[in-house]
């Protein structure tokens, strides 16, 4: 009773958790690694071995000296993982299967000769076991380990997290991310009672007659077996750059935000924070469930166009691009990195004035999130300008606020205009002389009549 309801609640999980398409596929709505390792660790709880013959698997006839149909050894996948990458942030667990086929009984004939047909009965009394290496192989580090039927599964990845890794150049400027190769080496073995029931000539003076005799003994017979895969390995912290606002200060009338990762692993999602509260999330891959031959799950995925959702009625929009290609910014040489990938978002959002936070959450495939946090600074536009002048000039300045006035003193009378009157990109100010400003020209205007006056009374004599 006790396993029906727990499998009744596996079969609601997967209802909750999954989506089943039209095609036959399910869909998952993320990458949820517990629900997969759970899955896979339900089919080597007990045993390893498998019932299951692979594909492409010619079996053969057993003979006197292989009792084997056939034996095999398989990576069965690794936990967490996306299709064929792993984490080294986030260390995964790799699960292995074995199987072999080797009848309980049989019999075959003696192939030595006698007074009549021989044969060797074959009598299995002891389940088959496998033996062998498994050997992992990254990038400068290796390790290795015995393995037999009563081994862990999974087993731990043997490398510390976070180990250091990097990123390498390949043809047409790609980017090769290191590889986790492991390869085993051993031999499947079984344990026959055999006994050989043969015949011989007796000679009896005149007459010989044939007897039967027959031996009872143990043998072990092994089988050779290899398997192996590799993993891609995506690695280290992604790397946030903020270049707009590069000086964390912007104008309510230009209300964007363009944020920059260089990665060496690939974006699940981005979320974008303003005051706690989100306002954006952009999303970069569709993933689904593939399920192997012997009835392992992966998770695999499928990159689109980045796509938008949850986008808050104070933005106009959110937008993404990426490459996956190698690089090394030459302006960003002290992190030390070369990077897989390049993902850029920029958002159109209102910011409240005055200083509000901003934060952006990279999210990978294997749910490690990396957050950059900014303290951003809005300001209202201003166009600020000097009535006193008949040669007037605007400037566009910041101001915290913007009121529709300010009072003037005795000697000169300002104006502000928000930003909500003027057009950001130019504006011209047409101001008339004001009386104040034709009393300071009569002073100059003065000097010059009695200048005039003077000349004309005392005019110049020639020599």
């Amino acid at each position: 009773m006790n396993r029906f309801f727990a499998f009744f609640l596996f079969l609601l999980l997967l209802f909750i958790q999954f989506n089943f398409c039209a095609n036959g596929t399910i869909s998952l709505s993320f990458p949820d690694h517990s629900l997969i390792y759970s899955h896979n660790l339900l089919l080597v709880q007990n045993d390893s071995k498998s019932q299951i013959t692979p594909n492409n698997t010619l079996a053969i006839s057993p003979s006197l000296s292989n009792p084997f149909q056939y034996a095999y050894f398989k990576i069965a996948g690794a936990s967490p993982s996306v299709f064929n990458h792993i984490s080294s942030s986030s260390p995964p667990q790799v699960f292995w299967v074995w199987g072999e086929s080797s009848p309980q009984k049989f019999d075959v004939p003696d192939p030595s000769a006698g007074c009549a047909a021989g044969r060797y009965y074959f009598s299995k009394n002891i389940p088959a076991k496998i033996s062998g290496k498994l050997d992992w192989s990254l990038a400068q580090y290796s390790y290795s380990q015995n393995i037999d039927s009563s081994s862990q599964n999974p087993i731990p990845f043997p490398f510390e997290q976070n180990i250091s890794l990097s990123t390498m150049q390949g043809e047409n400027n790609s980017a090769i991310l290191p590889n986790l190769t492991l390869s085993f080496d051993g031999a499947v073995h079984v344990r026959y009672f055999i006994t050989h029931v043969y015949y011989r000539s007796v000679s009896l003076g005149k007459f010989s007659v044939c007897r039967q005799y027959s031996d009872t003994y143990a043998k072990e017979f092994s089988y050779p077996v290899q398997g192996g895969t590799f993993f891609e390995v995506e690695h280290s912290t992604p790397k946030a750059i903020l270049i707009q606002p590069a000086d964390l200060e912007q104008l309510t009338y230009l209300p964007q935000a363009k944020e920059v990762f260089f990665s060496n692993t690939a974006a699940q999602k981005m979320q974008f924070f303003s005051q706690n509260t989100s306002i954006a999330v952009l999303s970069f891959a569709n993933y689904y469930l593939c399920p192997d031959q012997f009835s392992f799950w992966w998770i695999c995925k499928n990159e689109t166009n980045p796509a938008s959702a949850n986008i808050s009625s104070h933005c106009s929009g959110a937008f993404a691009n990426y490459t996956n290609l190698f690089i090394r910014p030459s302006a960003l040489d002290a992190l030390d990195k070369n990077h897989s990938w390049q993902y850029f978002a920029w958002l159109n959002c209102s910011f409240p004035v005055g200083y509000s936070n901003f934060d952006v959450f990279f999210t990978d495939d294997f749910n490690l999130q990396t957050n950059s946090s900014y303290s951003l600074q809005t300001r209202a536009a201003s166009a600020i300008y000097n009535k006193n002048f008949t040669s007037a000039s605007a400037v566009l300045s910041d101001n915290r606020t913007a009121p529709a006035k300010i009072s003037s003193d005795k000697n000169n009378s300002y104006e502000i205009i928000s930003s909500e009157k003027i057009r950001p990109s130019s504006f011209i100010l047409q101001t008339q002389p004001s009386i104040s400003s034709l009393l300071v020209l009569l002073p100059a205007l003065a000097v010059l009549l009695l200048g005039l006056a003077i000349f004309a009374k005392f005019p110049l004599k020639r020599r």
